[in-house]
């Protein structure tokens, strides 16, 4: 675990990780009103974010990679487990949370292990 202060969000911390928090939020979200039958309370999320200098300043470019690893129940299969998580932890949704303005035709993967 890492932190530090950065202007890069009004909450003073790394995109990557505002923006990790929110995923989670979200999946709990859906676990909670039984969206996500099939997750259990642990989930992990890691946002991988490209950044480019700009006069010394770092500035995120690009969303890189997207991870998500959730607990789930046997009774669902990884391919119907990774379309849902596509259909309702969607890509859109992870840039619509970046606080600095992303190109939107980033590639997101999610990758499930």
């Amino acid at each position: 675990m890492f932190g530090y202060a950065t202007d890069e969000t009004d909450e003073c911390m790394p995109l990557t990780v505002v923006l990790a928090h929110a995923l989670n939020r979200r999946i709990s979200e859906l676990r909670k009103t039984g969206a996500l039958w099939w997750a259990r309370p642990d989930s992990k999320t890691q946002v991988t974010i490209e950044y480019a200098s700009d006069h010394g300043a770092m500035v995120p470019r690009t969303v890189h990679s997207v991870v998500v690893s959730v607990q789930h129940s046997p009774d669902i299969s990884l391919d119907k487990l990774r379309q849902e998580v596509m259909d309702k932890v969607s890509e859109m949704q992870v840039l619509n949370m970046a606080a600095a303005p992303l190109p939107s035709s980033n590639i997101i993967r999610l990758r499930f292990r």
